[in-house]
Parts: structure tokens; C-alpha cells; sequence
């Protein structure tokens, strides 16, 4: 059987390294994407900053050249506001759903190629693209 191929945003800490270790226990291939690696050496690490479509490209292209297709893509990365979003100042709270936007957008059209529909969830996205 085909190994099913996983990319992770905001995978070094926190949900994201949870979902990847999720996944590896599911015998996927993680790759994380964040600012830094995390701690856990099976995920294949990648320096991503995920607000900018340029970056992004660059590791999809690099991602797909190596194993021609992406299964599942979760768009997890934030600023990481501290406390409940509805207690955070508003600039911190607009910020986050800006980084959240910028990253479903550039992620989805670097990584899927046409396939695929983003789940319905106002935190961490995920596609299932196969």
C-alpha cells in the first residue's frame, strides 16, 4: 500500500505537532512547515513562513518534485495569542485570521491543484485532497 503523504503548518509545538504525531502514528509522511523544527526528528521539517506565497510555492514544488502528490493538507499555523481569542485585543485577534486566511489561500493553491475542498472550521484547516 502507498504511504499517504501529510503537510502540516504550524507543526513545531502545541495542535500542529500534535496532528503531526497523529498522523505518524497513522503511517503518513509529515511534513512540517513552521518558522522553526519541533522536537520530534519523524516529521520531515521544513522553514516555511506561511504568510508569504513565494515561501510557499518553494516548498509545495519542492514537496511535490520529491512525492508527486499531497493527501491531506492542515493549515494549522497562528500568532499564537495567549488566553481565549474573545479575551485577546482586537488587533491580535485580526491578525491571527489574517495569518489563518494567508496561509489556507497560499497553501491550497500551491498544494492542491484544483482537488480538494477545505472542511468548514473557523480555527485549524484541513483538506483532504485524495
Amino acid at each position: 500500500m502507498e504511504q499517504k503523504i501529510a503537510v502540516v503548518t504550524g507543526a513545531s509545538k502545541g495542535i500542529g505537532l500534535e496532528i503531526a504525531k497523529m498522523l505518524l502514528g497513522r503511517d503518513y509522511t509529515v511534513y512540517g512547515l513552521a518558522r522553526r523544527p519541533g522536537a520530534d526528528d519523524r516529521v520531515c521539517w521544513i522553514s516555511c513562513d506561511v504568510t508569504d506565497r513565494q515561501s510557499v510555492e518553494k516548498v509545495f514544488s519542492r514537496i511535490l518534485e520529491k512525492e508527486d502528490r499531497i493527501d491531506l493538507l492542515v493549515c494549522n499555523a497562528g500568532i499564537g495569542i495567549s488566553g481565549a481569542a474573545e479575551f485577546a485585543p482586537e488587533a491580535d485577534y485580526r491578525a491571527d485570521r489574517a495569518v489563518q486566511g494567508r496561509q489556507l489561500r497560499s497553501c491550497l493553491g500551491s498544494g492542491r491543484r484544483g482537488r480538494g475542498k477545505p472542511a468548514p472550521h473557523s480555527g485549524t484547516q484541513s483538506v483532504k485532497i485524495r
